[in-house]
């Protein structure tokens, strides 16, 4: 692609020049119209001009009208001093205006073909250029720690950077326009996807760079933590390593971007981010803790020194903790003896750059050294200047071979691990929708055959590797389910391959029906495997090329292949991996031994052909190779043709077998859950009947303890009473008795 500056040369010669004073301004804004829209780039230097590009990227981000953006726009580019346009005309305004600069009917029309012109303008002042986010100053230092992003601050980080980036601001001010087209309210949320979508739309015209195209894509999921940075002159710590040290290099001072004033912020680094974009670009955040500045005597202070002063006590809650590490100035605080609370903010020129180490020095620690996640750091160093690293490929295979095919494989898993969420995407058709596109420019953009070899091939040997990549990542991450008994275990046990979003998602997923019985399939159908091999992590590919002999290309015979892959020497003695791989090694050697008989004018069996009459073959792949090879389209005998047939219908029965016994497995499964099912309805309906047998009887005790002790009182009562009026008459006997009748 030619550069923006050298292509975009100025298309409005002498001629044009002279008739544009001659003609009316109409005709000449038509002719602009209609021709080539690069005219507005060679008629001005508003676009070219360096020192424009600020200008250029406020007059873009200012909140205003549409038409006042593109009439000052125009005014910009169509306003040297030859051309006889004065800079106060609103072109928007006379073309609505005054009829004289167009006929009625066609307003709209003209209006609406100078917004297009301007949008191919502003999109291609921006698509040759250099992406300034990637331009790095930065010197990240210390031993880095890998971190999975969350969703929430992955998208906070990438639509910070995608903000503050100049070349992505014309792109924004169209996603604006858009969004105040069809709704009041401007929503963010929704840009990188937008973006991406019309990056994707430039790069299918070829129009589009790499770096807008990785910008566009956007960072890898794992960041990378460091401790410290060197940037703008500045050593910066973050406030966890500042502790115990007896300098201060934590904190942070960024300017504002407010119109009408200078106002600067003031914080304390937490946190030193690197995004990876695609092509080993990186990108440097800060996340810092900042002090609330917005209200002069509350959250800040200046003194008649001039010296300012914060109140650590205002905090300032943003959902925007990141900066860019080019946009952060250092600064030290000093507590404030007059007022408590408040700390005295001291700034402090940048220091002179020196050359250091990437990584600090480490001691000797006797800390053992074991094999941890694949992070691709070899790949990083090999890559970090712009070169891809050149790989090989098997003849007649999709598959890389060589001294770099573990790097490729293991990258492959690596690629997918950074860059699919599996909330959602739990199957390959559903990640490659998504993310297939994606993944294989980060791989390209690493690898290349060597020439002579097809693209294509890799490109085939990337999908099968990714396949089984993901294939394995979710067997793991199912064993780390299984090694815990309840969800609380398991999120406190999260796996370091995974965000915490995809992990709470997938034990939901894990308990699905669905998916216990695909896994108790899956179960079964691995037990049926009865030969295996030694190669570790080599594949049966690797482990065939390797015996190709340098001086004649050819490969071993295909028993010593046979016996490399699933024997090993051990004290002398060579032991099998089991025994029906043993079994099949003498069938080969028998075959082997026919075919090195055979006439040489007449057919020999291939390689293929022999692998294939002795383990039979799948629709697809060649048995006893591995993935990638294909089987070969030559017509076989009789002989081989019966064997294929038999080996086809075994390999049918066993498929039926298969099936039949997963069937029966399923009808288990759903006879024990209808049995305990119920069972738990007998058993909760023997409990209702015991429940209401038992309140019965409760019921009726209590009916009698209650009529017993009303007895119990009526008879009391009952007594009572009849005392009372016995000592009554008793009392009225005495008195009319004689002695009674004396006493008185």
């Amino acid at each position: 692609m030619i550069p923006r500056r050298e292509a975009f040369k100025p298309l409005l010669k002498r001629s044009s020049v002279e008739a544009f004073g001659e003609k009316r301004s109409s005709d000449v804004l038509q002719d602009l119209i209609d021709g080539d829209p690069r005219a507005f780039l060679g008629s001005g230097s508003y676009f070219n001009d360096p020192e424009k590009r600020e200008e250029r990227s406020h007059r873009t981000c200012a909140v205003g009208s549409r038409r006042r953006f593109i009439s000052s726009s125009l005014v910009s580019v169509l306003a040297p001093s030859t051309l006889l346009v004065h800079s106060d005309i609103d072109f928007l305004n006379e073309i609505e205006l005054r009829s004289k600069w167009v006929f009625v009917g066609k307003r709209e029309e003209v209006a609406e073909k100078i917004y297009k012109v301007v949008d191919f303008v502003l999109i291609n002042s921006v698509v040759d250029c250099k992406i300034s986010v990637f331009k790095n100053t930065c010197q990240a230092k210390g031993r880095p720690e890998d971190l999975i992003m969350s969703h929430a601050e992955l998208h906070q980080a990438r639509m910070y950077v995608l903000q503050n980036c100049e070349e992505v601001s014309p792109f924004l001010q169209k996603y604006m326009d858009n969004q105040a087209l069809t709704s009041n309210e401007t929503v963010y949320s929704d840009f990188p996807d937008w973006f991406q979508a019309r990056v994707s739309e430039l790069c299918a015209e070829k129009k589009a760079t790499d770096e807008l195209i990785s910008l566009a894509i956007g960072p890898d999921k794992v960041a990378k933590l460091y401790p410290m940075i060197m940037v703008n002159g500045f050593r910066f710590h973050t406030r966890a390593r500042a502790l115990g040290k007896k300098t201060q290099n934590s904190g942070v001072l960024v300017k504002g971007n407010d119109l009408d004033t200078a106002k600067e912020y003031y914080g304390v680094l937490d946190h030193i981010y690197e995004f990876s974009y695609m092509g080993n670009r990186k990108v440097y955040l800060f996340k810092c803790a900042w002090w609330d500045v917005s209200l002069l005597g509350r959250g800040y202070k200046i003194d008649k020194y001039g010296f300012i002063s914060v109140n650590t006590h205002c905090s300032l809650k943003t959902n925007e903790p990141f900066v860019l590490a080019s946009q952060a100035e250092q600064v030290f605080y000093v507590n404030d003896i007059v007022d408590e609370n408040w700390l005295i903010v001291v700034k402090t020129s940048p220091r002179d750059l020196f050359n250091m180490p990437d990584e600090d020095v480490v001691g000797p620690s006797s800390k053992r050294n074991v094999r941890g996640r694949y992070r691709g750091k070899e790949v990083y160093k090999l890559t970090k200047n712009g070169e891809k690293i050149e790989i090989d490929l098997a003849k007649g295979m999709k598959r890389v071979v060589g001294a770099k095919a573990r790097m490729v494989a293991n990258e492959c898993g690596n690629v997918l691990r950074s860059t699919v969420s599996l909330r959602g995407c739990i199957t390959w058709n559903q990640v490659t929708a998504k993310y297939g596109e994606v993944m294989m420019r980060k791989m390209k953009d690493m690898f290349k055959p060597r020439e002579g070899r097809d693209e294509v091939i890799f490109h085939g040997y990337c999908v099968m590797a990714m396949q089984k990549a993901l294939r394995t990542w979710k067997c793991n991450l199912h064993e780390e389910y299984k090694a815990y008994a309840t969800n609380e275990l398991r999120l406190e046990n999260q796996p370091d391959s995974i965000s915490p979003e995809d992990w709470r998602w997938l034990l939901e997923y894990f308990a699905t029906p669905q998916f216990m019985a695909q896994s108790e399939r899956n179960k079964i159908n691995r037990s049926k495997q009865t030969t295996k091999h030694c190669c570790g992590p080599k594949s049966f590919a690797e482990v065939e090329e390797a015996t190709r002999d340098l001086i004649t290309g050819e490969l071993a015979p295909p028993d010593i292949v046979w016996e490399m892959q699933h024997a090993r020497t051990k004290q002398g003695v060579l032991v099998w991996s089991d025994p029906q791989s043993q079994e099949i090694h003498g069938c080969i050697q028998q075959l082997v031994n026919e075919q090195a008989e055979v006439p040489v004018e007449e057919p020999r069996m291939s390689r293929d052909e022999i692998l294939a009459s002795v383990l039979g073959e799948r629709s697809g792949y060649v048995r006893g190779k591995g993935y990638g090879a294909v089987p070969s389209k030559r017509k076989l005998n009789q002989t081989e043709v019966d064997s294929r047939v038999s080996s086809a219908i075994e390999t049918a029965r066993a498929e039926m077998r298969a099936e039949r016994e997963a069937e029966r497995e399923e009808d288990r499964v759903q006879i024990r859950t209808e049995i305990r099912a119920d069972m738990r309805a007998e058993r909760e309906a023997e409990r209702e009947e015991d429940r209401v047998q038992m309140r019965a009887e409760i019921r009726a005790e209590l009916e009698q303890e209650i009529d017993r002790r009303i007895k119990e009182q009526l008879g009391a009562l009952m007594t009572t009473l009849q005392q009372g009026q016995f000592q009554a008459s008793g009392s009225n006997n005495a008195e009319n008795s004689p002695v009674g009748a004396q006493g008185k």
